[in-house]
């Protein structure tokens, strides 16, 4: 918007480490509606394209005295107001073993977590046993039930072997359904 209505003397400079983000439809990219790339959108050409400046880095401190943002490797940038967006990266587990670590995926950041995905899509294309998977999804939040959703239904879809529980703490949901 401000592009098509510009204000003089604003400069807009967007800091990420990562320039490829995905869009707000994550769900639909995961249920297999839509492809990586109609999904995701390459923030530097977006800004290139707007006449706006745009840094890979990741930001390590804010001084809001100074109104300095200082960047990992690279020279502070200096703001007159800022946007801040951290994201969430949630705790490691303590004490989990290595295998259980290759097992635990963490929706955030959300760039690891279509990695993992993507694995668990393949194993669970390529699961040949008799007895069925049994998936669990912590979290009765929207995303744990967005997640628990999409599981469920490509499981059926595809008449895979395998069954989702959505495990949770709240009263208002009974303690574990399994999908």
């Amino acid at each position: 918007m401000l592009t098509m209505n510009p204000i003089g003397g604003l400069r807009i400079t967007l800091i990420s480490t990562r320039p490829i983000r995905l869009t707000r439809d994550d769900t639909g990219y995961l249920a297999g509606y839509y492809s990586y790339e109609d999904c995701h959108f390459d923030l530097r050409r977006i800004c290139e394209e707007l006449g706006q400046r745009f840094i890979k880095a990741k930001i390590i401190g804010i001084d809001p005295q100074r109104k300095k943002i200082r960047l990992e490797n690279r020279s502070e940038v200096s703001y007159d107001c800022a946007s801040i967006n951290v994201g969430i990266e949630p705790k490691s587990i303590e004490h989990s073993s290595s295998k259980a670590d290759l097992m635990l995926i963490p929706l955030k950041p959300i760039s690891r977590f279509i990695a993992h995905w993507e694995r668990l899509m393949a194993d669970l294309k390529d699961y040949k046993g008799s007895e069925s998977l049994r998936l669990a999804v912590v979290g009765a939040g929207a995303s744990g039930v967005e997640i628990s959703i999409i599981l469920k239904m490509l499981i059926d879809q595809h008449k895979w072997n395998a069954e989702v529980n959505l495990i949770h703490r709240h009263e208002f949901l009974s303690r574990q359904k399994t999908l």
